[in-house]
């Protein structure tokens, strides 16, 4: 007599039971959710699958009343939560993904508001996700994309950035006197002005390097050119580097304030994520049926 496992076994393959889950992920909007069609099993308990079945045909209801919900598309927020947790400082990037969390838990919210009385077991599901559309913009207006922070993100960081402007725009005129310059221009190169190391420098021939004195900060492949930083600007570079330093550590300031935030609301946050993981699965489910039928 065959072990009760081994009829399961067999039962699932006769059923093709892979292919059908390998179908579902096909129709999952995140890692998470196809991660969880990929360990779904048949469960023992009748309660358990009474209630998957019930959500999953008010998710077929819902989806061919008003289409899916915005809960696809989301990655995988937990470890970064957890770092935040801990107190790291998140990246741009990692700090966006949570962002798009927020926005997704506090657009289905909206969605599962209207018209959706004869679904109680997914307003139920819904219900669960918290609106934090505060932390969200104060992510989205502080981050404008994985690698550029807003001016907006501190009244420090704006005025660091107008004094950086303005010390290049001083640079750039001294050096545009230069390269204008009769008694200069038969030693350039090029009549440019190019940045070499964070530093801006004119691109001088190599024979003439020693008439136009400053720093040589690179020279050309061929060695035709050297790019020198000249005496002139050589100050007001150094400035400007300094103020591209607390630029940088206003950045790095506010990022570490942003993960405090988002460590402060972890919980909530990574409550939204399962939520949606598990709407979006449940969804899928239905998008799967709808397919069938087709």
């Amino acid at each position: 007599m065959r072990e009760p496992s081994q009829l399961i076994d067999k039962s699932m393959r006769t059923l093709e039971f892979n292919r059908v889950l390998a179908l579902l992920q096909e129709k999952c909007g995140s890692d998470g959710s196809k991660e969880k069609a990929a360990a779904l099993t048949p469960s023992p308990h009748f309660d358990e699958v009474e209630e998957r079945q019930r959500r999953t045909a008010e998710a077929y209801t819902l989806a061919g009343r008003k289409g899916s919900p915005p809960a696809g598309g989301i990655k995988d927020i937990r470890e970064s939560t957890a770092h935040a947790v801990k107190g790291a400082a998140l990246t741009m990037l990692e700090l966006l993904r949570i962002a798009a969390v927020l926005k997704a838990a506090r657009q289905c919210i909206d969605y599962i508001e209207e018209d959706t009385e004869d679904t109680p077991s997914m307003r139920e599901l819904f219900s669960r996700l918290t609106a934090q559309k505060t932390l969200e913009e104060r992510i989205v207006t502080s981050i404008l994309n994985e690698e550029e922070i807003a001016d907006l993100a501190s009244p420090e960081l704006a005025r660091v950035r107008r004094q950086i402007s303005s010390a290049s725009q001083r640079i750039r005129d001294t050096l545009q006197k230069m390269i204008r310059s009769p008694s200069y221009q038969k030693y350039l190169q090029d009549p440019i002005i190019t940045i070499r190391g964070s530093r801006f420098v004119i691109p001088v021939k190599a024979e003439f390097r020693s008439e136009v004195p400053g720093l040589v900060h690179d020279t050309s492949g061929s060695g035709a050119t050297c790019f020198i930083e000249p005496m002139p600007v050589v100050e007001a570079n150094n400035e400007l580097k300094i103020l591209y330093a607390k630029e940088e550590e206003e950045i790095l300031r506010i990022l570490a304030e942003l993960s405090v935030a988002v460590g402060a609301r972890a919980d909530d946050i990574l409550t939204d994520y399962d939520l949606l993981v598990e709407i979006d699965f449940t969804f899928a489910k239905g998008r799967l049926a709808r397919a069938q039928e087709a």
